[in-house]
């Protein structure tokens, strides 16, 4: 009965890496996104996610030491930003679609305006009427 019961044990002890390797893989590539949302809303260029990982690390290395390597682990490359962007744009405009595909109405608005720094940037404004009965 006791070797049964080591054996249990030791199988859960591996089961729980595997858990434990995909639990954090899931919060780096969730951190990940957010970082990158966060840089989309906010209009700043990709080269600042370096500056907010810094950030980051030093954050972590005082106030929870323990979490320190999950930002190490976070890949914030331009590259990965970039495609991390386009990831959630394409997201943003497939749920957009299917909204847009069970409604009765809608009407769109466009109107383009110029920064301080005079970049065009086009704002769009929708609204819609859906009829759930």
């Amino acid at each position: 009965m006791n070797k049964i019961e080591h054996l249990k044990k030791s199988i859960e002890k591996q089961q729980g890496v595997f858990t434990t390797y995909k639990k954090n893989s899931e919060l780096v590539t969730e951190l990940s996104f957010k970082l990158c949302e966060c840089m989309a809303e906010k209009g700043k260029p990709f080269s600042d996610i370096e500056f907010i990982k810094n950030f980051l690390t030093i954050f972590t290395e005082y106030a929870c030491p323990e979490k320190k390597y999950l930002v190490e682990q976070t890949s914030l490359s331009r590259i990965t930003v970039s495609h991390r962007t386009n990831d959630l744009s394409d997201n943003i405009t497939e749920t957009l679609k299917e909204r847009l595909k069970s409604c009765e109405a809608f009407s769109l608005a466009l109107d383009e305006s110029t920064d301080i720094s005079e970049t065009a940037q086009l704002c769009h404004f929708h609204q819609s009427c859906y009829c759930w009965l």
